[in-house]
Protein backbone atom coordinates (compact mmCIF):
# COMPACT_ATOMS: atom_id res chain seq x y z
CA UNK A 1 0.00 0.00 0.00
CA UNK A 2 1.11 3.19 -1.16
CA UNK A 3 2.42 5.82 1.33
CA UNK A 4 3.87 9.86 1.38
CA UNK A 5 7.97 9.96 1.29
CA UNK A 6 9.91 12.36 1.59
CA UNK A 7 9.53 12.90 -2.51
CA UNK A 8 6.49 12.60 -2.49
CA UNK A 9 4.62 16.09 -3.10
CA UNK A 10 1.89 16.96 -0.72
CA UNK A 11 -0.56 17.23 -3.39
CA UNK A 12 -0.04 13.99 -5.41
CA UNK A 13 -2.52 11.67 -4.71
CA UNK A 14 -1.40 7.67 -5.03
CA UNK A 15 -3.92 4.99 -6.34
CA UNK A 16 -3.13 1.42 -5.14
CA UNK A 17 -5.80 -1.81 -6.71
CA UNK A 18 -6.22 -4.08 -3.63
CA UNK A 19 -7.33 -7.42 -2.95
CA UNK A 20 -10.99 -8.20 -3.18
CA UNK A 21 -12.45 -8.97 -0.13
CA UNK A 22 -15.71 -9.90 -0.20
CA UNK A 23 -17.93 -9.18 3.45
CA UNK A 24 -20.79 -11.27 3.83
CA UNK A 25 -24.03 -9.14 4.78
CA UNK A 26 -25.92 -10.27 7.71
CA UNK A 27 -29.17 -8.82 5.91
CA UNK A 28 -28.94 -11.34 2.92
CA UNK A 29 -26.77 -14.22 5.21
CA UNK A 30 -29.33 -16.39 6.88
CA UNK A 31 -27.34 -19.08 8.11
CA UNK A 32 -25.20 -17.86 11.23
CA UNK A 33 -22.65 -19.72 13.02
CA UNK A 34 -23.49 -20.92 16.33
CA UNK A 35 -22.87 -18.13 19.25
CA UNK A 36 -22.68 -15.33 17.17
CA UNK A 37 -24.88 -12.23 16.39
CA UNK A 38 -26.07 -11.41 13.44
CA UNK A 39 -24.45 -8.66 11.69
CA UNK A 40 -26.48 -5.52 11.30
CA UNK A 41 -27.45 -4.29 7.92
CA UNK A 42 -25.34 -1.25 6.13
CA UNK A 43 -27.73 0.98 6.60
CA UNK A 44 -27.96 0.59 9.94
CA UNK A 45 -24.05 2.04 10.13
CA UNK A 46 -23.04 5.16 9.98
CA UNK A 47 -22.63 6.46 6.38
CA UNK A 48 -18.76 8.63 5.91
CA UNK A 49 -18.91 11.94 4.45
CA UNK A 50 -22.01 11.18 2.83
CA UNK A 51 -20.71 9.25 -0.21
CA UNK A 52 -22.61 6.05 0.10
CA UNK A 53 -19.85 3.92 2.37
CA UNK A 54 -20.23 1.89 4.40
CA UNK A 55 -18.50 1.94 8.19
CA UNK A 56 -17.97 -1.70 7.98
CA UNK A 57 -15.90 -1.39 4.28
CA UNK A 58 -14.02 1.47 6.10
CA UNK A 59 -13.08 -0.88 9.48
CA UNK A 60 -12.64 -3.90 6.64
CA UNK A 61 -10.09 -1.60 4.47
CA UNK A 62 -8.52 -0.55 8.19
CA UNK A 63 -7.38 -3.89 9.08
CA UNK A 64 -6.28 -5.07 5.57
CA UNK A 65 -3.73 -2.31 5.97
CA UNK A 66 -0.05 -3.35 6.41
CA UNK A 67 0.54 0.14 7.33
CA UNK A 68 1.40 2.05 10.92
CA UNK A 69 0.91 5.07 10.30
CA UNK A 70 -1.97 7.73 10.89
CA UNK A 71 -5.70 7.37 9.52
CA UNK A 72 -4.07 9.93 6.23
CA UNK A 73 -2.11 7.07 5.15
CA UNK A 74 -5.49 5.09 3.89
CA UNK A 75 -6.32 5.90 0.22
CA UNK A 76 -8.86 3.34 -0.86
CA UNK A 77 -12.63 3.41 0.40
CA UNK A 78 -14.88 1.47 -0.51
CA UNK A 79 -18.50 2.17 -2.03
CA UNK A 80 -19.96 -0.98 -2.25
CA UNK A 81 -20.75 -3.35 0.94
CA UNK A 82 -18.92 -6.60 -1.52
CA UNK A 83 -15.92 -5.40 -2.99
CA UNK A 84 -12.95 -2.78 -1.73
CA UNK A 85 -11.94 -0.84 -4.78
CA UNK A 86 -12.60 2.56 -4.38
CA UNK A 87 -9.71 4.81 -4.05
CA UNK A 88 -10.40 7.91 -1.80
CA UNK A 89 -8.14 10.88 -1.16
CA UNK A 90 -6.55 11.51 1.71
CA UNK A 91 -8.25 14.47 2.82
CA UNK A 92 -11.89 12.53 2.48
CA UNK A 93 -10.10 10.18 5.37
CA UNK A 94 -9.52 13.30 7.35
CA UNK A 95 -12.88 14.12 6.90
CA UNK A 96 -14.45 10.73 7.97
CA UNK A 97 -12.12 10.56 10.98
CA UNK A 98 -13.49 14.07 12.09
CA UNK A 99 -16.90 13.58 11.49
CA UNK A 100 -16.63 10.00 14.05
CA UNK A 101 -15.32 11.48 16.44
CA UNK A 102 -17.31 14.97 16.18
CA UNK A 103 -20.44 12.00 16.38
CA UNK A 104 -18.86 10.16 19.46
CA UNK A 105 -18.76 13.69 21.60
CA UNK A 106 -21.84 14.24 20.77
CA UNK A 107 -23.21 11.08 21.86
CA UNK A 108 -21.31 10.85 25.04
CA UNK A 109 -21.76 14.63 26.12
CA UNK A 110 -18.20 14.96 27.49
CA UNK A 111 -18.13 18.16 29.34
CA UNK A 112 -15.18 19.51 30.78
CA UNK A 113 -16.48 18.79 34.56
CA UNK A 114 -16.96 14.69 32.95
CA UNK A 115 -13.56 14.94 31.99
CA UNK A 116 -11.34 15.74 35.21
CA UNK A 117 -13.77 13.35 36.76
CA UNK A 118 -12.78 10.76 34.41
CA UNK A 119 -9.01 11.45 35.04
CA UNK A 120 -8.81 11.44 38.46
CA UNK A 121 -10.31 8.50 38.22
CA UNK A 122 -7.78 7.30 36.30
CA UNK A 123 -5.74 8.70 38.50
CA UNK A 124 -6.67 7.50 41.78
CA UNK A 125 -7.48 3.55 39.94
CA UNK A 126 -3.43 3.91 38.74
CA UNK A 127 -2.26 4.77 41.75
CA UNK A 128 -4.59 1.76 43.57
CA UNK A 129 -2.58 -0.55 41.13
CA UNK A 130 0.37 0.04 41.77
CA UNK A 131 0.16 0.21 45.66
CA UNK A 132 -1.04 -3.36 45.38
CA UNK A 133 1.79 -4.58 43.10
CA UNK A 134 4.16 -3.28 45.74
CA UNK A 135 2.07 -5.72 48.10
CA UNK A 136 3.49 -9.59 49.01
CA UNK A 137 1.22 -12.32 47.32
CA UNK A 138 -0.64 -13.64 49.54
CA UNK A 139 -0.40 -17.62 49.93
CA UNK A 140 -3.80 -19.66 49.05
CA UNK A 141 -4.09 -20.72 52.52
CA UNK A 142 -3.83 -16.97 53.84
CA UNK A 143 -6.33 -15.71 51.74
CA UNK A 144 -8.98 -18.39 52.45
CA UNK A 145 -8.86 -17.29 56.33
CA UNK A 146 -9.17 -13.50 55.77
CA UNK A 147 -12.99 -13.43 55.89
CA UNK A 148 -14.61 -11.38 52.69
CA UNK A 149 -15.24 -7.52 53.63
CA UNK A 150 -19.41 -7.26 55.10
CA UNK A 151 -21.39 -6.35 51.75
CA UNK A 152 -25.18 -5.65 51.43
CA UNK A 153 -25.94 -8.90 52.04
CA UNK A 154 -24.16 -9.44 55.04
CA UNK A 155 -23.55 -5.59 56.94
CA UNK A 156 -25.76 -4.86 60.05
CA UNK A 157 -26.50 -8.57 60.29
CA UNK A 158 -25.65 -10.25 63.83
CA UNK A 159 -21.96 -11.63 64.20
CA UNK A 160 -21.92 -15.79 63.78
CA UNK A 161 -22.59 -17.78 66.55
CA UNK A 162 -20.25 -19.00 68.53
CA UNK A 163 -19.55 -22.90 69.01
CA UNK A 164 -18.60 -23.09 72.55
CA UNK A 165 -18.12 -27.07 72.68
CA UNK A 166 -15.93 -26.93 69.59
CA UNK A 167 -13.91 -24.12 71.49
CA UNK A 168 -13.71 -26.37 74.35
CA UNK A 169 -12.64 -29.34 72.67
CA UNK A 170 -9.48 -27.17 71.02
CA UNK A 171 -8.45 -26.32 74.72
CA UNK A 172 -8.47 -29.95 75.65
CA UNK A 173 -6.73 -31.14 72.89
CA UNK A 174 -3.96 -27.98 73.41
CA UNK A 175 -3.54 -29.33 77.52
CA UNK A 176 -2.97 -32.90 75.60
CA UNK A 177 -0.68 -31.94 73.40
CA UNK A 178 1.33 -29.01 74.73
CA UNK A 179 1.54 -29.22 78.47
CA UNK A 180 4.43 -27.09 78.51
CA UNK A 181 2.12 -24.42 77.42
CA UNK A 182 -0.41 -24.97 79.30
CA UNK A 183 1.48 -25.05 82.38
CA UNK A 184 2.58 -21.44 81.14
CA UNK A 185 -1.15 -20.36 80.61
CA UNK A 186 -2.29 -21.63 84.25
CA UNK A 187 0.61 -19.71 85.81
CA UNK A 188 -0.25 -16.75 83.80
CA UNK A 189 -4.10 -16.58 84.72
CA UNK A 190 -3.33 -17.40 88.32
CA UNK A 191 -1.43 -13.78 88.39
CA UNK A 192 -4.59 -12.05 86.91
CA UNK A 193 -7.27 -11.31 89.15
CA UNK A 194 -10.43 -11.48 87.48
CA UNK A 195 -13.69 -9.40 88.34
CA UNK A 196 -16.51 -12.00 90.18
CA UNK A 197 -20.15 -11.55 89.68
CA UNK A 198 -21.54 -13.05 92.15
CA UNK A 199 -20.07 -12.49 96.56
CA UNK A 200 -17.77 -15.62 97.21
CA UNK A 201 -19.63 -17.95 99.22
CA UNK A 202 -21.12 -17.24 102.45
CA UNK A 203 -20.25 -13.61 102.08
CA UNK A 204 -23.05 -11.46 101.85
CA UNK A 205 -23.71 -7.90 100.16
CA UNK A 206 -23.89 -4.96 102.02
CA UNK A 207 -26.52 -2.30 100.36
CA UNK A 208 -24.94 1.41 101.10
CA UNK A 209 -26.14 3.74 103.64
CA UNK A 210 -26.92 7.21 103.04
CA UNK A 211 -24.95 8.36 106.16
CA UNK A 212 -23.27 5.21 107.84
CA UNK A 213 -20.17 4.39 106.12
CA UNK A 214 -19.33 0.80 104.82
CA UNK A 215 -17.20 -0.57 107.13
CA UNK A 216 -19.20 -0.05 109.71
CA UNK A 217 -22.21 -0.71 108.54
CA UNK A 218 -20.95 -4.22 107.13
CA UNK A 219 -20.50 -5.65 110.94
CA UNK A 220 -24.36 -5.20 111.22
CA UNK A 221 -24.15 -8.00 108.29
CA UNK A 222 -21.66 -10.86 110.37
CA UNK A 223 -22.46 -12.64 113.24
CA UNK A 224 -18.03 -12.95 114.13
CA UNK A 225 -17.47 -12.16 117.70
CA UNK A 226 -15.20 -9.32 116.72
CA UNK A 227 -18.42 -8.13 114.66
CA UNK A 228 -20.85 -8.50 117.84
CA UNK A 229 -18.59 -6.57 119.83
CA UNK A 230 -18.45 -3.50 117.05
CA UNK A 231 -22.06 -3.65 116.93
CA UNK A 232 -22.30 -2.91 120.83
CA UNK A 233 -20.08 0.26 120.08
CA UNK A 234 -21.75 1.36 117.03
CA UNK A 235 -25.52 0.53 117.81
CA UNK A 236 -26.17 4.22 119.16
CA UNK A 237 -24.13 6.23 116.42
CA UNK A 238 -25.78 4.25 113.49
CA UNK A 239 -29.30 3.88 115.79
CA UNK A 240 -29.25 8.12 115.69
CA UNK A 241 -28.05 7.89 111.81
CA UNK A 242 -30.54 5.69 110.42
CA UNK A 243 -33.27 8.00 112.32
CA UNK A 244 -32.17 11.13 110.80
CA UNK A 245 -31.96 9.63 107.46
CA UNK A 246 -35.44 8.10 108.01
CA UNK A 247 -36.93 11.28 108.77
CA UNK A 248 -35.19 12.79 105.83
CA UNK A 249 -33.46 15.56 108.44
CA UNK A 250 -31.79 18.31 106.17
CA UNK A 251 -27.74 18.25 106.59
CA UNK A 252 -26.24 20.68 104.30
CA UNK A 253 -24.60 23.83 105.90
CA UNK A 254 -26.88 22.93 108.98
CA UNK A 255 -25.90 23.61 112.54
CA UNK A 256 -27.48 19.76 114.04
CA UNK A 257 -28.09 19.49 117.96
CA UNK A 258 -29.40 16.47 119.54
CA UNK A 259 -30.60 15.87 122.80
CA UNK A 260 -29.90 12.76 124.50
CA UNK A 261 -31.93 12.00 127.27
CA UNK A 262 -31.95 9.93 130.24
CA UNK A 263 -28.21 9.24 130.28
CA UNK A 264 -26.82 7.05 133.02
CA UNK A 265 -23.41 5.72 133.70
CA UNK A 266 -23.60 3.48 130.87
CA UNK A 267 -23.25 6.40 128.12
CA UNK A 268 -21.44 8.86 130.29
CA UNK A 269 -19.29 7.75 132.67
CA UNK A 270 -16.37 9.41 131.28
CA UNK A 271 -15.01 11.52 128.36
CA UNK A 272 -13.77 8.42 127.04
CA UNK A 273 -16.99 6.66 126.63
CA UNK A 274 -18.89 9.14 125.36
CA UNK A 275 -16.32 9.62 122.22
CA UNK A 276 -16.74 5.39 121.99
CA UNK A 277 -20.21 5.83 121.23
CA UNK A 278 -20.99 9.37 119.66
CA UNK A 279 -18.16 10.33 117.73
CA UNK A 280 -18.94 8.34 115.13
CA UNK A 281 -22.33 9.69 114.50
CA UNK A 282 -20.55 13.34 114.61
CA UNK A 283 -17.81 12.63 112.22
CA UNK A 284 -20.34 10.74 109.78
CA UNK A 285 -22.57 13.46 110.07
CA UNK A 286 -20.14 16.36 109.70
CA UNK A 287 -19.10 14.34 106.42
CA UNK A 288 -22.67 14.51 104.87
CA UNK A 289 -22.25 18.41 105.05
CA UNK A 290 -23.63 19.69 108.27
CA UNK A 291 -21.87 23.02 109.37
CA UNK A 292 -21.80 21.55 113.52
CA UNK A 293 -23.03 18.51 115.52
CA UNK A 294 -23.76 19.44 119.16
CA UNK A 295 -24.77 16.20 121.46
CA UNK A 296 -26.21 17.30 125.01
CA UNK A 297 -26.92 14.87 126.98
CA UNK A 298 -29.02 15.66 130.09
CA UNK A 299 -30.71 13.48 132.83
CA UNK A 300 -30.65 13.17 137.00
CA UNK A 301 -28.25 10.26 136.23
CA UNK A 302 -25.23 12.03 134.11
CA UNK A 303 -22.00 11.86 135.41
CA UNK A 304 -19.70 13.96 133.04
CA UNK A 305 -19.58 17.64 134.10
CA UNK A 306 -16.92 19.22 131.91
CA UNK A 307 -18.19 20.18 128.25
CA UNK A 308 -15.69 18.83 125.87
CA UNK A 309 -15.64 19.39 121.75
CA UNK A 310 -19.26 18.45 120.97
CA UNK A 311 -20.81 17.45 124.05
CA UNK A 312 -22.32 19.52 126.46
CA UNK A 313 -24.05 17.47 130.02
CA UNK A 314 -26.96 18.70 131.75
CA UNK A 315 -27.34 17.05 135.58
CA UNK A 316 -31.35 17.52 135.39
CA UNK A 317 -34.51 15.59 134.34
CA UNK A 318 -35.34 16.99 130.57
CA UNK A 319 -38.08 18.82 132.20
CA UNK A 320 -36.07 20.94 134.51
CA UNK A 321 -33.42 21.60 131.32
CA UNK A 322 -36.79 22.70 128.75
CA UNK A 323 -37.84 25.16 131.50
CA UNK A 324 -33.88 27.00 132.04
CA UNK A 325 -32.52 29.69 129.81
CA UNK A 326 -30.25 27.41 128.15
CA UNK A 327 -33.02 25.53 126.56
CA UNK A 328 -33.26 25.49 122.53
CA UNK A 329 -35.20 23.11 120.43
CA UNK A 330 -33.26 20.33 119.08
CA UNK A 331 -33.73 18.92 115.72
CA UNK A 332 -34.40 15.59 117.34
CA UNK A 333 -34.42 13.95 121.16
CA UNK A 334 -33.17 10.92 121.72
CA UNK A 335 -33.95 8.01 124.56
CA UNK A 336 -31.51 5.43 124.59
CA UNK A 337 -33.01 2.32 126.43
CA UNK A 338 -35.29 4.46 128.20
CA UNK A 339 -37.79 2.18 130.10
CA UNK A 340 -40.86 4.87 129.94
CA UNK A 341 -43.39 1.86 130.66
CA UNK A 342 -41.78 1.57 133.78
CA UNK A 343 -40.37 5.32 135.55
CA UNK A 344 -42.63 7.95 136.36
CA UNK A 345 -39.56 10.65 136.15
CA UNK A 346 -40.37 10.18 132.60
CA UNK A 347 -44.08 11.14 132.97
CA UNK A 348 -43.50 14.96 133.11
CA UNK A 349 -40.89 15.16 130.35
CA UNK A 350 -43.60 13.40 127.69
CA UNK A 351 -46.40 15.71 128.25
CA UNK A 352 -44.08 19.25 128.31
CA UNK A 353 -42.53 17.89 124.61
CA UNK A 354 -43.98 20.24 121.85
CA UNK A 355 -42.26 20.66 118.44
CA UNK A 356 -39.88 17.77 118.71
CA UNK A 357 -39.48 14.55 117.04
CA UNK A 358 -38.51 11.73 119.36
CA UNK A 359 -36.36 8.41 118.88
CA UNK A 360 -37.18 6.15 121.93
CA UNK A 361 -34.90 2.87 122.05
CA UNK A 362 -35.47 -0.43 124.32
CA UNK A 363 -34.28 -3.68 125.03
CA UNK A 364 -36.58 -6.19 123.89
CA UNK A 365 -39.68 -5.49 121.10
CA UNK A 366 -42.53 -6.10 124.01
CA UNK A 367 -40.47 -3.46 126.41
CA UNK A 368 -41.61 -1.04 123.03
CA UNK A 369 -44.65 -2.37 123.17
CA UNK A 370 -44.86 -1.25 126.57
CA UNK A 371 -43.89 1.98 126.15
CA UNK A 372 -45.63 3.35 123.15
CA UNK A 373 -48.54 2.61 124.96
CA UNK A 374 -47.35 4.45 128.10
CA UNK A 375 -46.90 7.80 125.16
CA UNK A 376 -49.82 7.68 123.93
CA UNK A 377 -51.67 7.52 127.47
CA UNK A 378 -49.57 10.63 128.87
CA UNK A 379 -50.06 12.28 125.35
CA UNK A 380 -53.98 11.74 125.40
CA UNK A 381 -53.90 11.07 121.91
CA UNK A 382 -51.86 13.91 121.03
CA UNK A 383 -48.97 13.31 118.83
CA UNK A 384 -48.14 11.51 115.85
CA UNK A 385 -46.16 7.93 116.00
CA UNK A 386 -43.81 8.22 112.66
CA UNK A 387 -42.18 4.87 113.45
CA UNK A 388 -44.55 2.36 115.11
CA UNK A 389 -42.41 -0.32 117.66
CA UNK A 390 -40.41 -2.76 115.60
CA UNK A 391 -36.87 -4.44 115.52
CA UNK A 392 -33.67 -2.11 115.37
CA UNK A 393 -31.73 -3.51 112.85
CA UNK A 394 -28.69 -1.69 114.16
CA UNK A 395 -29.19 -2.73 117.76
CA UNK A 396 -26.35 -4.33 119.69
CA UNK A 397 -25.46 -7.70 119.07
CA UNK A 398 -24.50 -8.62 122.73
CA UNK A 399 -27.01 -9.88 125.26
CA UNK A 400 -27.79 -7.67 128.34
CA UNK A 401 -27.32 -9.71 132.00
CA UNK A 402 -30.29 -7.97 134.26
CA UNK A 403 -31.66 -9.07 137.29
CA UNK A 404 -35.30 -8.05 135.93
CA UNK A 405 -35.26 -10.57 133.11
CA UNK A 406 -37.82 -11.99 132.17
CA UNK A 407 -38.44 -15.43 131.30
CA UNK A 408 -38.31 -16.32 127.91
CA UNK A 409 -36.81 -12.62 126.54
CA UNK A 410 -33.26 -11.90 125.37
CA UNK A 411 -32.02 -8.38 126.45
CA UNK A 412 -29.99 -6.22 124.18
CA UNK A 413 -29.39 -2.60 123.45
CA UNK A 414 -31.46 -0.49 120.97
CA UNK A 415 -33.18 -3.77 120.04
CA UNK A 416 -36.30 -2.20 119.22
CA UNK A 417 -36.71 1.25 118.58
CA UNK A 418 -39.68 3.51 117.65
CA UNK A 419 -40.32 7.49 116.68
CA UNK A 420 -42.44 9.86 117.76
CA UNK A 421 -43.43 13.69 116.54
CA UNK A 422 -45.33 16.34 118.79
Amino acid sequence: MSSFGPSDEPNTVHTTTTTTTTVPNAASDDTVPSGFEPLPTDTEFYTAAGEGGTFDNFIGDVNNSDSESSFGDFEEFSQTPSTVSTTVSKSMADDVLEGLESDYVTTVSRTPQVNAQLNEMTRKLQENLDAESLLPEPSPKAAQSVPPPPGPETRGKPPPVIDIDAVKRSIASIRLKNPRLTSALDNGSSRIPLPSLSPPPNQILVPPHPIIPFAPLSSFYKSTPKALQSRGNLSRSCTLCAAISLLSLPLQSVDLTVDVLGCDIRDSDTPGTVVKYFSPAVRWLTSKGCSSVVLRFVGPNVVCSTNFDNYTFFKSTYDVFMRSGSYVVPDLCVAYNAGIWGYESWDCTVKLMKGVTFLVTSYTVEEGEDDYERVKELRGGEGVCVLEPEENFYGSGEERRTESKKEGRVYKENKCWQIWRF
